[in-house]
């Protein structure tokens, strides 16, 4: 029974600070005009901090 409660909080938190990642990239898109925001935040949702990371280097290069 615990563990089941603080497993669910764990993934609670993780889906909290995705989320919190990709709102900032979609935001951060918009502002700088990057092609795609929604994709890039849906990125970073699914991909985590890899997806982040790679918006990030995109950013620079390209924008």
């Amino acid at each position: 029974m615990v563990v089941e409660i603080f497993g669910g909080i764990v993934l609670l938190i993780i889906l909290l600070l995705l989320g919190a990642m990709s709102a900032w990239v979609y935001k951060d898109g918009k502002r700088h005009n990057v092609d795609y925001p929604v994709i890039w935040a849906l990125a970073t949702f699914i991909g985590g901090i890899g997806g982040l990371i790679l918006y990030i280097l995109a950013r620079e290069m390209y924008y």
